[in-house]
């Protein structure tokens, strides 16, 4: 599996229990080198909005939309907001398990949101 959370400042790259941490810029570029590995699931958050349908992103401080699906095969790939990546993180792996209800709020380039209603995911248009 190949997990990727796209920031405004950094990409960070999970792959084969390795984590590597790289500058955003250039994410183009970056992403081309990338497409050459062969996994059964491709991962991608992203500080920005999401069209979870088309899986094309805008990376706000970027100033980038992307169409993942030129990078990797669509059959094998996610693409969710980075701030509801935490959230259900958050939810099924941290303070949020024990509660149907919260709200998970990030704060760094930007900021993000995401909650859980009656144990439901909230999704927005945009991510």
């Amino acid at each position: 599996m190949l997990l990727l959370d796209i920031g405004a400042t950094y990409l960070r790259i999970f792959y084969n229990n390795k984590i590597k941490k790289v500058s955003s810029e250039n994410l183009i570029k970056k992403l081309t080198l990338l497409k050459n590995i062969k996994t059964e699931k491709y991962l991608i958050a992203v500080a920005g909005k999401v069209n979870y349908k088309s899986k094309i992103a805008q990376i706000t401080n970027l100033n980038l939309k992307i169409d993942f699906k030129k990078f990797f095969p669509e059959d094998k790939l996610f693409v969710i907001n980075d701030a509801l990546a935490a959230t259900i993180a958050e939810k099924y792996l941290g303070y949020g398990k024990n509660y149907e209800n919260f709200a998970y709020i990030t704060w760094s380039s930007g900021i993000g949101c995401g909650a859980f209603v009656n144990n439901k995911l909230l999704l927005g248009k945009d991510g």
